[in-house]
C-alpha cells in the first residue's frame, strides 16, 4: 500500500480494502493483520444488505400490485 499521496488516501477510505486485505491475509499468512477494519467493513456490508433486502421486499409488493392493475 502506498504511504502517502492521493492513492494512499483512496486506499485508506475504500470500504472494500479491509475485506480484500483480510482475504489475502487469510490465504497467505493465516491470520488477519487488520481485524478491526475487517469487522467494521463486514458489519457495514451486512447492514447495507439488510436495508437493501427490506427495500426490495417493499418495492416488490408495490410493483406486483401495479402490474396486476
Amino acid at each position: 500500500m502506498p504511504a502517502d499521496g492521493l492513492l494512499a488516501r483512496l486506499v485508506t477510505w475504500n470500504p472494500a480494502t479491509p475485506l480484500l486485505v483480510a482475504a489475502r491475509d487469510l490465504a497467505t499468512v493465516g491470520h488477519l493483520s487488520q481485524p478491526q477494519g475487517f469487522w467494521v467493513a463486514s458489519a457495514l456490508a451486512w447492514g447495507i444488505f439488510v436495508l437493501g433486502l427490506g427495500f426490495y421486499r417493499v418495492t416488490l409488493t408495490v410493483a406486483v400490485e401495479r402490474m396486476g392493475a
